[in-house]
């Protein structure tokens, strides 16, 4: 699965960012990190391996093994193929055993390689910041600027070093932990119907 930096896509609306009134909700969270030598490398390796806890990437692994398994199945049943199902079972098991490989082989490439996309936005020097409110995250990277409200939010993983956000119009991207502070963090993994019902 390819690395992403958060880009919004061409397709997504912009959403204007809408600060929350202090009043109401207090003042905002607040963080800002200065990238340095270390951050693409550190951000690439955990990309990397956040990877292997999404959906997509067991959906990619699957697909041909499936594909193959239900098509020998439907020919053993119709009488066309006098295999053994023994055999077909065991071709589909090698079939992901190489898939398996190859996809960690990539791993661990990209665990020591950032690729572009990270180092656009996390090269050393570079300037990240980011601002929360209970209604919306506003995201400063040399890259673009990029607002979620909380309910277009879709996933959140966080690890020691880093924070994966998946969002509405923008693909999968880490942010490191620093950007993230635990108060911000519990915003951002609410449950999505509390927002909903917030803004109802």
């Amino acid at each position: 699965m390819p690395q992403q930096q958060p880009v919004r896509r061409p397709d997504a609306p912009e959403r204007p960012y809408r600060p929350a009134s202090q009043s109401d909700t207090g003042a905002p969270i607040e963080a800002a990190f200065v990238c340095d030598s270390t951050t693409a490398v550190r951000l690439s390796r955990a990309a990397a391996l956040l990877a292997w806890r999404l959906p997509l990437r067991w959906g990619i692994l699957l697909v041909l093994p499936v594909f193959l398994l239900t098509h020998g199945t439907i020919q053993l049943l119709d009488g066309a193929s006098d295999a053994d199902p023994a055999d077909l079972v065991a071709t589909c098991c090698a079939v992901l055993a190489v898939e398996l490989l190859a996809f960690g082989v990539l791993t661990v490439v990209r665990m020591v390689r950032p690729s572009p996309n990270i180092k656009a936005y996390s090269y050393s020097g570079a300037h990240m910041a980011a601002s929360f409110t209970p209604e919306a995250m506003r995201l400063n990277l040399v890259t673009q600027p990029l607002t979620h409200e909380h309910s277009d939010i879709k996933k959140v993983i966080a690890t020691d070093d880093v924070v994966y956000l998946h969002a509405v119009g923008v693909n999968g991207y880490v942010l490191p932990r620093e950007l993230v502070p635990d108060d911000a963090l519990s915003l951002l993994q609410r449950p999505r119907y509390v927002f909903a019902e917030t803004h109802a």
